[in-house]
């Protein structure tokens, strides 16, 4: 059996995590239970058990550290070895199937903290697909080792329970994005047919358009309005866009809208239909189907399952 030596003799691997308090599943929405109310868990799994199709708003990073691990995430399967690691994006429905003997690292992160940041607009293109990383793999090099080490980091923070140990951790989280960018932008794979200048011409312009999106994505916004905001014909702007977020503007904007309404069903003192208006939908009708289509439960049930966690 393949292994990985992790150096953990002084850390708390199980009795960090004493506030865990079940999983919460909305049909197939897990609503996970950060540690203490924080932004944060990570998890030292040696579990057997597999689990169903599930999606959460958590981005998740998973590292095998003994015995290989499975993962099925839109469809696509990921065989992960030890020292192989896997983000999975938000949002997005994953299965895992688990060895009869193993133990991974498992990190969950609330990517909300990072979401109203400038520079994470420029994350979302690679963000809405999983990425995986072996030490085998012809991009490893430097940034295998980096990512890595930013984990290793995470790990020794978390469990040793020292103080401002979220700070610290998600800190390095911040530095693990920042290096998946770098990397991607030196890749120069969004728009590979276009000269360098061009390719950073395009991404200045659309970040310069996903931002205009984050503050008036209440607007009622159309693919005429928006691609004559970045100077590109209608045709022209479609095409980039989808080559640079991996969906079209109208999904995105729905994904924006769906953002802001999960933060607004938090709040009891709202009606689904305030919350509906509120986050930019032309009817509640819409919104409903919206919901339910990529959270899979309605927003009702969503905000029930958010209430009895809290409290």
């Amino acid at each position: 059996m393949t292994t990985i030596q992790l150096n953990t003799p002084d850390l708390d691997l199980y009795g960090v995590n004493w506030d865990f308090s079940g999983r919460v599943l909305v049909n197939t929405q897990e609503i996970v239970d950060y540690r203490n109310g924080s932004t944060i868990r990570i998890w030292y799994n040696k579990e057997t058990l597999s689990y169903d199709t599930h999606h959460h708003s958590a981005i998740e990073i998973i590292l095998p550290v003994d015995n290989s691990y499975n993962v099925t995430v839109s469809g696509a399967l990921f065989h992960l070895e030890p020292g192989d690691l896997l983000m999975i994006p938000s949002g997005l429905p994953h299965a895992l199937t688990a060895p009869p003997e193993g133990a991974r690292f498992i990190f969950l992160f609330d990517p909300e903290p990072v979401q109203h940041l400038k520079d994470f607009l420029s994350l979302q293109s690679f963000l809405a697909q999983p990425f995986h990383l072996s030490p085998k793999s012809q991009q490893a090099d430097n940034l295998y080792s980096h990512l890595v080490s930013l984990l290793l980091q995470m790990i020794h923070q978390y469990f040793s329970t020292n103080e401002y140990s979220e700070l610290l951790v998600y800190s390095q989280f911040l530095n693990f994005l920042a290096a998946l960018g770098h990397s991607q932008l030196r890749a120069n794979s969004f728009f590979p047919q276009a000269r360098l200048y061009k390719q950073k011409e395009y991404i200045q312009r659309l970040n310069q358009l996903m931002d205009y999106v984050d503050h008036h994505y209440t607007d009622d916004l159309d693919l005429d309005e928006v691609s004559a905001l970045t100077g590109f014909s209608k045709y022209h702007f479609a095409r980039l866009f989808k080559q640079y977020t991996n969906m079209t503007f109208c999904d995105y904007l729905g994904q924006r809208r769906l953002q802001a309404a999960e933060e607004l069903l938090k709040k009891p003192d709202l009606s689904i239909t305030e919350v509906s208006l509120q986050s930019g939908f032309s009817s509640l009708s819409t919104f409903n189907r919206m919901f339910r289509k990529y959270k899979n439960c309605t927003p009702s049930e969503y905000r029930l399952s958010h209430l009895n966690l809290r409290y």
